[in-house]
């Protein structure tokens, strides 16, 4: 289960074959969570990966966003959900919560035509592209899941072989 954090504006998982997803609507209609679930147990040693695009608010520009995940198996669960303090980063955590830095908005592109505007708009910051901000923060999003991946994989490979 992915926690979905302030600072997102929108969710939208993206269905891929072997898995079951269901979300929780918040009152405006973004996903609060969203759970995949594999249609059968994952083999040891094969990795699975789920993706979802993400569309950061305005708001989230220049921080660090972090996606709490939940990760049940058919033999115990982990929380990835720890956030360093001050003075320590994700690898000194046992399970960090997988965590996007939301970079600054895409400047818009000019008309190619060197026209130029000379009404009070021409100041204000240029709006982002909707489709790039999707793209851009889907592929986040799809990094961060498969992030959280790749670590069970490692972890249960580590478990398995100190057991």
């Amino acid at each position: 289960m992915v926690t979905v954090p302030d600072g997102v504006g929108n969710v939208t998982p993206v269905v891929e074959g072997g898995w079951s997803i269901q979300r929780t609507l918040g009152d405006n209609g973004v996903p609060t969570t969203v759970t995949y679930t594999a249609d059968t147990p994952i083999e040891t040693g094969l990795a699975a990966s789920v993706s979802m695009e993400v569309l950061f608010d305005s708001s989230a520009q220049g921080e660090t966003i972090r996606f709490p995940v939940v990760q049940k198996c058919v033999t115990g669960s982990t929380s990835w959900s720890e956030v360093p303090e001050k003075g320590q980063t994700a690898e000194d955590l046992d399970h960090p919560a997988p965590a996007v830095t939301v970079g600054p908005k895409a400047a818009q592109a000019s008309d190619g035509h060197g026209s130029s505007t000379t009404d009070a708009t021409a100041d204000a910051a240029p709006e982002a592209d909707p489709v790039a901000r999707w793209l851009g923060a889907g592929g986040l999003a799809a990094g961060v899941i498969a992030l959280v991946v790749a670590i069970v994989a490692a972890t249960r490979r580590r478990g398995r072989s100190d057991g």
